[in-house]
């Protein structure tokens, strides 16, 4: 799925509290057609993240997928 499109359905069992991604719902939920978590060397929760996150708008406030 291309980065910043929505499936429109909540991945079930997925939270997600960041209100700036492009897939973060109002019901603090993903909408995203798959996540992947990143960092396979991590030994603690803190050194993965999610890079399918995509922030809603640039500082024009426009779409940003890059």
């Amino acid at each position: 799925m291309e980065k910043g499109k929505t499936k429109n359905t909540q991945l079930p069992g997925v939270g997600c509290n960041v209100c700036n991604c492009v897939y973060h719902t109002a019901e603090n939920a993903c909408v995203a057609g798959h996540i992947s978590v990143q960092n396979e060397n991590a030994q603690k929760k803190a050194e993965t993240f999610c890079s399918t996150f995509a922030p809603k708008n640039d500082c024009a406030g426009t779409p940003f997928y890059g």
